[in-house]
């Protein structure tokens, strides 16, 4: 990513650049590179006030206040480069795989919204994150929905005992479908194909009894 970043800035570098051994920049007329130091870290610190907000629209397509914050931060603490644009990749990726999904967060009536956002990081983080999530929802709905996503997951036998048997029982008839529903999100993650997911949280609406309409995907 070092390397992808350097070649942003050549794109867009008008003139050329002398680092002296404190790792100043120096700007130049001529289209010349020199570095005292030639560690790529050095480099991209001595262009990153000039230009990182180019490397980040370039690279990430990053741009508004979320490449601001993430352009400030790096000015000011200057911390390695490859950790920093590793980290800014990482969640770039996650928030392209959340675009691809139908509905945004609280689109959906409850308790299908949770039912989205625990599939929604279950893909984006792992299915080991979902569980404290399912476990903590708020309302019984949500609770109901939190033991069928456990269970459809084979977690149900280690946290039973979070869960009353009201809400168990409730819960228990939604597995078939959210089972159906967590298939169906492979393709959204994949390819953004999302008939299958639509379909498969129109069937989970019937099964939980929920009333609301699903809303244009």
């Amino acid at each position: 990513l070092e390397k992808d970043a350097i070649s942003a800035v050549l794109d867009v570098i008008e003139g050329g650049i002398r680092v002296d051994s404190g790792g100043e920049g120096h700007w130049l007329s001529s289209d010349l590179i020199r570095m005292e130091d030639g560690s790529t870290h050095t480099l991209l610190n001595a262009v990153w006030g000039k230009h990182g907000m180019d490397v980040l629209e370039n690279l990430f397509d990053l741009t508004g206040e979320a490449a601001e914050d993430a352009f400030d931060k790096q000015l000011s603490r200057g911390k390695a480069f490859g950790s920093f644009l590793r980290k800014v990749d990482e969640q770039q990726s996650g928030a392209r795989l959340l675009r691809r999904f139908p509905w945004d967060e609280d689109e959906l009536p409850s308790p299908l919204d949770f039912a989205d956002s625990l599939v929604k990081k279950g893909r984006a983080d792992g299915i080991g994150t979902t569980t404290g999530m399912a476990r903590k929802a708020k309302g019984d709905s949500n609770l109901a929905m939190g033991w069928a996503w456990l269970s459809s997951h084979g977690k149900g036998e280690g946290e039973a005992w979070h869960f009353d048997p009201d809400i168990r029982d409730k819960g228990g008839d939604w597995v078939p479908s959210l089972e159906v529903l967590w298939a169906a999100s492979e393709a959204v993650a994949e390819s953004g194909d999302t008939e299958a997911y639509v379909g498969a949280m129109e069937n989970l609406r019937k099964a939980s009894g929920t009333m609301q309409e699903l809303p244009d995907a």
